[in-house]
């Protein structure tokens, strides 16, 4: 888990050393509190929480390795939300110092009261001394590089960075026959780091870029990107597009910006309210989060509407989703999360302008009957289908499809079978994978499938 996995080749160094998760700025939702090097770190300890949360269902151990940045040069990285717990401080950099305190703190406290620090090893290390004017530290003593453990061990006083992998791996209790570059300097390691710098910089640097995992390998790009980047029917505003760095906020502007972008079709996540009422929001819990909505109870439709989203953009009701789609007579709705087709197709403006992801074999053919534009199953469905049974999916009336973009490694055979039989698949997961953005998908694989969800593009 970091901030920003592209600064200093850790998102390369991760994938060599074959992390089976990588958790930056581009796979969680945007908060407004980024910083240039991407989450912060409250952030990146709720991530860790949840992560946790996650693996304490499997009996598998597992091992996380959390980076956090905003102690970094110069001044440190003001975050206000943690001055609801760290008194006012002379500096910056000893406010951002004691909220980091603060939170490694509360998060050792998590895993005691979750029962997890039991059978945790845990290791704090810094990866330099403080750069640029130490004075801060003035009279607090002589300041050195530390690692700090809660598992029994004997001190040693002068630890390199060359000693860690040993070190981490011993106090885990890990066994291993493994050698490391420590084993094999048997004199003075201060004066043969300090001799040999260039060589241990290279020795990384070629492990990095000889490695032969997939992620380095660079793929070939399409020769139809030009085309594709400027075909907006290819690309699907998803909950109505990002505005000012904000995705999944389903509102008016978002809307309106995304169709002066050149978006001709447009997805919002469509819920009900408790009295029954269809609205567009990803879910009650996100949505009470990003309207700072306090109330446990549910959510009328009243209720639904008197809240800003994220404290400035318009919510949509169907009154307001009909009124701007016969503004908009070119624009098409896709919808995501409702189920009804029958119900929902009644109630909005224009059938013939009318995408539905549903997600059972069920709602499928109430969709197909209803007479909208496209009935697309999702990903719950795909998953059973055959390459033999993607001529019938095409012969009851399917045009397209909504999967995820990591279904397509495994199955390109089956969605050339789609393609074959006219069938349009678009896919979402867009920016949850590291480095997988929008242009990357276009880029690499646009010709698997044919659009994609955006949060943002730009038609040139």
């Amino acid at each position: 888990i970091n901030g920003n996995t592209d600064f200093s080749g850790i998102k390369e160094m991760l994938s060599v050393l074959h992390f089976d998760k990588i958790i930056d700025y581009r796979n969680y939702p945007k908060t407004g509190y980024e910083s240039i090097y991407g989450l912060r770190d409250k952030d990146i300890f709720s991530i860790a929480k949840s992560e946790i949360e996650n693996q304490k269902k499997s009996s598998q151990p597992f091992a996380m390795f959390i980076s956090t940045t905003d102690t970094h040069y110069p001044d440190g990285i003001y975050d206000e939300r943690m001055e609801s717990v760290i008194s006012p401080k002379k500096t910056n950099l000893e406010f951002t110092v004691a909220s980091l305190d603060y939170l490694i703190g509360d998060f050792i406290s998590y895993l005691q009261k979750n029962n997890v620090l039991e059978n945790t090893t845990i290791f704090l290390f810094p990866d330099h001394l403080k750069m640029g004017d130490p004075s801060i530290f003035d009279g607090t003593g002589k300041r050195e590089l530390f690692i700090i453990t809660n598992k029994e061990s004997k001190r040693i006083n002068n630890i390199y960075q060359i000693d860690l992998p040993r070190i981490i791996l011993e106090g885990s209790k890990v066994k291993h026959n493994l050698k490391f570059l420590t084993d094999y300097v048997q004199h003075n390691k201060k004066q043969y780091i300090e001799e040999n710098i260039l060589n241990l910089t290279e020795i990384n640097t070629n492990g990095i870029s000889n490695s032969n995992i997939t992620n380095l390998q660079l793929d070939k790009v399409s020769n139809n990107y030009l085309d594709y980047k400027r075909d907006n029917t290819r690309f699907i505003a998803h909950a109505g597009g990002e505005i000012d760095n904000n995705k999944y906020t389903n509102s008016l502007e978002a809307l309106d910006l995304s169709y002066n972008k050149g978006f001709r079709l447009f997805e919002l996540d469509i819920i009900k309210t408790s009295d029954g009422k269809f609205v567009a929001a990803h879910d009650w819990n996100h949505w009470k989060k990003i309207t700072k909505y306090n109330d446990i109870s549910s959510v009328t439709l009243k209720q639904f509407l008197s809240k800003k989203v994220s404290g400035k953009y318009t919510p949509l009701d169907m009154v307001a989703i009909n009124d701007w789609f016969n503004n908009h007579e070119d624009a098409i709705l896709v919808t995501d999360k409702i189920n009804e087709p029958l119900i929902f197709s009644e109630l909005f403006t224009d059938k013939s302008r009318l995408m539905m992801e549903l997600f059972d074999k069920k709602a499928l053919e109430e969709g197909l009957k209803s007479g909208i534009l496209s009935a697309m199953p999702s990903q719950s469905i795909i998953n059973n289908i055959k390459i033999k049974d993607v001529e019938k999916l095409a012969q009851k009336g399917i045009k397209n499809i909504a999967i995820s973009r990591r279904f397509i490694a495994k199955n390109k055979l089956l969605l050339k079978e789609f393609k074959k039989f006219g069938i349009k698949p678009f896919v979402f997961h867009i920016n949850f994978d590291p480095g997988i953005n929008e242009d990357y998908v276009v880029k690499y694989e646009m010709d698997f499938i044919y659009g994609i969800y955006a949060d943002e593009w730009k038609f040139k």
